[in-house]
């Protein structure tokens, strides 16, 4: 009944009528030639570009004439767009500038450039250079924000002059989609960053008083008789490594067998807005693992973003508020097929995989019976996003997903749109149907799911109601639904957000910003799960420190009790300095004992802090510290519960592309109670690596990684250790060639 309600929403706003927005256009100049890509501009095409000088601050108060001079050149010819930005400096003294890895330059000074080639107003791609030409990049998309994990094929080169720097950028088109038409016309807008100041300035001017961001962009105008076609790219990678492990506690490692792997994927242009990706056997090792985080006494599942390339370049289409496509649940893919981009309005993406994880006893358990009827069998995963533009900041899509594995099924499908009423006002809602036939029970059960959310947004002024409403048996198998722990009785959940923001220009006081965040959840038998009160003040100050002051009051169920919680917490950041950045997070107050029985309620402190320290523009210490204690007292004991994290991380990127990088962290679990110690346990993990990565897709990898533990390890009965003993080792290698064609 809900997705039928749901259909006929989205319907009849399909029939709102919203004028165009005006928008500064510039006629983009053709080149006779290409360019040298060396900074200096000494060739004649660039007295031909088109250039843009009138740019606008946008932070920390927008609309202003800017301050510092900047100048954007551009040119085309039939197979690059060609790029310079000059930036000036009163005092180019200040310039911030490092030798970095790709998309590590946002703490330094850049200069970055949106560009939405199907004129849509809903996503952009993102060229970003710091003063040495280095390069970020990555989509942004409209109401989700700033994805930088996607990698482009492009080239660029800067340098620092006496009055400050200047970029040259050769975009090529292959590395782009676009409409294929013989003349377009593309949305585009550039931000310039000054890290010493926290200011930014934009062409054009761009106005925040609007929830909208692209659809404010400037055009360029007359683009034609470009190469449309995207040819085919082949990137075979090879991957070579040995482990070594011990065969008892006593003994040295014994060393393991070299083992080989080979991997290929390729990308076919099927036109100039299509991809076709393949990808058979990849290599998904992750050359930096994910960082280690807090997980002890939590009700909530921890989220890891997406890192394998295979699953980033289009992944914008498949986001919709409710989270039905999480790619991390594709754990151990024999192979794949993608096919993702844009034509006319609309939106496609279509992925399917098939899966060897579910086969395996890390996911069937140790039922003897169930392991002989799926063990070694492999999943095949389906997913399908269409999404059309009605009209500008507004669309509609159709979601569906699908794992099959043997008998056994999870199948998802439904709607969705956002829908932009006026400049300032954006109503969200997605219905969702799942049907699903369990693995481990074979029951079949199905039921909806449900979000809304309407936004009112201004340069000043924003609130937000929301509404989420999840049945028992809805499961999302390709999803991330973060209330697992709530779900079986499904819930509903109802709040609102709200917050002011207060700008100065001149003052130390650059940003303050009050917030209040309310909510309640109920199960489906309106019984009330949780509530929750939540309120923060922000400053912003201009020597880069940023506080908050945040109080959490819940009232929370868990065990069959009620308890109700006031939490404090501060956060300090401070980059003033440009060899030096510190953030400091303390989180204090009361918490559930969820981890034991009976449930009590104690105390927790939790602390987040991070040091880096940047002696040379090349050379990087990075230093973090999590910290987690739970103590309290049930039937008169003392319990207590900490988890520790420090972590090292050493980067010396000693050229534009060649680094070498060193991360040793340190996790320990300790429990303890009136009487004793016990269950502590450790393990340290060492991970060196040499990189060579002149460009997307073509790498050298050389590492070696070490891994110690201590504690208590069921191995050959119980065992205790009481010091760190070399648990393992491993030794690797990963060699990776792009090849192009142009057909």
């Amino acid at each position: 009944m809900r997705s039928k309600y749901l259909i006929i929403i989205l319907l009849s706003l399909l029939i709102s009528t919203v004028f165009p927005k005006p928008n500064d256009q510039v006629r983009l100049n053709p080149f006779n030639k290409g360019i040298v890509l060396d900074g200096f501009l000494t060739e004649d095409v660039w007295k031909n570009a088109t250039r843009i000088t009138d740019f606008y601050t946008i932070q920390p108060v927008a609309g202003n004439p800017a301050e510092e001079r900047t100048a954007a050149l551009f040119g085309y010819d039939e197979k690059n767009l060609y790029i310079a930005f000059i930036c000036f400096y009163d005092d180019p003294s200040v310039i911030r500038a490092t030798v970095a890895k790709r998309d590590a330059i946002f703490e330094d000074d850049f200069i970055l450039l949106y560009l939405d080639t199907f004129d849509a107003g809903e996503h952009a791609y993102q060229f970003a250079f710091n003063p040495f030409g280095i390069q970020g990049d990555g989509v942004y998309t409209e109401h989700v924000g700033e994805d930088f994990k996607p990698d482009f094929i492009f080239e660029s080169h800067g340098r620092i002059f006496r009055q400050g720097y200047i970029v040259e950028a050769q975009i090529p088109f292959s590395s782009l989609n676009f409409p294929d038409k013989s003349k377009m016309n593309w949305r585009f807008a550039i931000l310039r960053h000054t890290e010493h100041l926290n200011h930014d300035t934009v062409w054009p001017r761009i106005s925040l008083n609007s929830t909208d961001w692209v659809g404010q962009f400037g055009r360029l105008s007359d683009i034609q008789s470009i190469q449309t076609g995207k040819g085919l790219e082949i990137l075979p990678e090879f991957s070579s490594f040995r482990v070594d492990n011990y065969s008892s506690i006593d003994s040295s490692l014994n060393n393991g067998p070299i083992k080989g792997d080979f991997g290929l994927n390729l990308k076919y242009g099927v036109s100039s807005g299509l991809n076709l990706d393949l990808t058979f056997n990849p290599d998904f090792s992750q050359v930096e693992s994910d960082v280690n985080k807090i997980d002890v006494n939590r009700r909530k599942p921890l989220f890891y973003s997406e890192k394998r390339p295979f699953f980033l370049e289009g992944t914008d289409i498949f986001k919709t508020p409710i989270q039905a496509v999480y790619t991390r649940q594709l754990i151990d893919p024999l192979g794949g097929i993608k096919f993702s981009g844009r034509v006319g309005d609309y939106s496609v993406g279509l992925l399917s995989t098939i899966d060897e994880y579910q086969g395996t006893t890390a996911f069937l358990g140790s039922d003897s019976a169930t392991v002989k009827k799926y063990g070694t069998k492999k999943s095949l995963n389906n997913i399908l996003r269409i999404k059309r533009t009605i009209f500008d900041n507004s669309s509609v899509g159709l979601l569906v997903t699908d794992r099959e594995f043997e008998d056994t099924y999870n199948r998802v499908y439904g709607l969705d749109g956002t829908f932009a009423f006026t400049d300032n006002d954006i109503l969200t809602l997605q219905g969702l149907h799942s049907q699903t036939k369990d693995v481990f029970s074979s029951q079949k059960t199905e039921d909806p799911a449900f979000y809304g959310n309407y936004w009112h947004g201004t340069d000043t002024w924003n609130f937000q109601i929301f509404y989420n409403d999840y049945a028992p048996d809805f499961r999302v198998d390709n999803g991330f639904i973060e209330r697992q722990d709530i779900i079986a009785n499904g819930f509903r959940e109802g709040g609102l957000q709200l917050w002011y923001n207060f700008k100065w220009q001149e003052n130390s006081l650059q940003y303050f910003r009050p917030y209040i965040y309310s909510t309640r959840i109920v199960d489906h038998e309106n019984k009330v799960i949780e509530d929750n009160l939540w309120s923060s003040l922000f400053f912003q100050f201009d020597f880069k420190t940023e506080v908050t002051l945040s109080h959490y009051f819940s009232r929370e169920n868990f065990g069959g009790q009620n308890f109700d919680k006031n939490n404090y917490a501060v956060d300090i950041s401070n980059t003033s300095l440009s060899w030096l950045q510190a953030n400091f997070y303390l989180y204090n107050g009361d918490e559930i004992s969820y981890f034991t029985n009976p449930t009590f309620l104690g105390n927790v402190n939790y602390i987040i802090s991070s040091l880096v320290f940047k002696p040379l523009g090349y050379l990087n210490f990075d230093f973090s510290y999590k910290y987690y204690r739970f103590t309290g007292e049930v039937n008169g004991l003392n319990e207590g519960l900490s988890q520790e994290i420090p972590r090292v991380k050493l980067s010396w990127q000693f050229y534009r592309y060649f680094a070498l990088r060193l991360i040793a962290e340190r996790t320990t679990l300790h429990y303890d109670d009136t009487y004793y110690s016990y269950a502590e346990s450790g393990q340290i993990d060492v991970n060196l690596l040499f990189s060579y990565t002149p460009s997307p897709g073509t790498v050298i990898f050389l590492g070696y990684n070490d891994f110690y533990e201590k504690g208590t390890k069921f191995h050959k009965g119980w065992i205790s250790f009481d010091k760190y003993t070399q648990a393992q080792r491993g030794f690797f290698m990963k060699l990776s060639y792009l090849f192009k064609a142009d057909l």
